[in-house]
């Protein structure tokens, strides 16, 4: 209560919300991911020098796995700044395997020890052409951290997009009334390995909450569990 009133009192800001949460560790180093449509790839991190083998480890995998080329001359905005091979990061929508590459990325990170996915944002930009995925991690030694991720994504439009590995025979269990979309299951060309897939069906677009609750209910009771939530608008 003291920062808020040195904070609103002394330097002019106005407390709007305050929320809480399970922030685990206190002090725990945090890195940031972004993955472009327009081809480019993002780390962001303040390591001290016995974390820094880290950003080695995920250099090498974004190099190998995204076929990328390191760039120079962004080292103000970003550790690490990568441009993605032909074929990789590119297309439209389910096109450009973004969810599908969100997934192995993940699983990559929280692989190491220690680390953990503690949130994740995705929007888009250039007047929608593109769009961007951004993951946070921290080192906080999260009993659920080294778990494989499945990403669900839920449009107004009238599609439910599940990416991931087909655990606990998930992709053959609906809800929601869903049906298979026409073209799916599908190959992305160089977006993911064999183990993954990409399924998105159809649904008759709802209350947001309240559908949101019903996926949390159906995806707990075949034995996973929420690790991050968001909302964004996408054009």
């Amino acid at each position: 209560m003291e920062l808020i009133d040195f904070v609103s009192g002394k330097m002019s800001w106005t407390l709007a919300i305050v929320n809480g949460g399970n922030v685990g560790r206190q002090v725990a180093p945090h890195m940031m991911i972004e993955l472009r449509t327009a081809g480019f790839i993002e780390v962001s991190a303040d390591l001290d020098e016995t974390d820094r083998a880290v950003l080695e480890h995920i250099e090498k995998f974004i190099i190998e796995r995204f076929q990328a080329e390191k760039l120079d001359g962004f080292e103000e905005f970003c550790s690490c700044y990568y441009q993605a091979g032909e074929g990789f990061l590119t297309g439209v929508g389910e096109e450009s395997g973004l969810g599908l590459l969100t997934t192995e990325v993940c699983d990559m990170v929280v692989a190491l020890p220690g680390w953990s996915l503690v949130a994740c944002n995705s929007g888009s930009y250039a007047g929608g052409k593109h769009r961007e995925q951004q993951m946070v991690f921290r080192r906080d030694y999260n009993p659920l951290g080294d778990e494989e991720y499945l990403s669900v994504n839920l449009c107004s439009s009238g599609s439910v997009q599940v990416d991931g590995k087909d655990q606990k025979a998930i992709f053959r269990k609906r809800r929601l009334g869903c049906q298979v979309a026409d073209g799916f299951p599908r190959e992305v060309p160089k977006a993911t390995d064999e183990e993954r897939s990409s399924r998105c069906y159809t649904w008759k677009a709802e209350d947001f909450l309240s559908t949101i609750g019903s996926l949390t209910v159906f995806f707990e009771l075949q034995g996973w569990e929420l690790q991050v939530c968001s909302r964004q608008t996408i054009s």
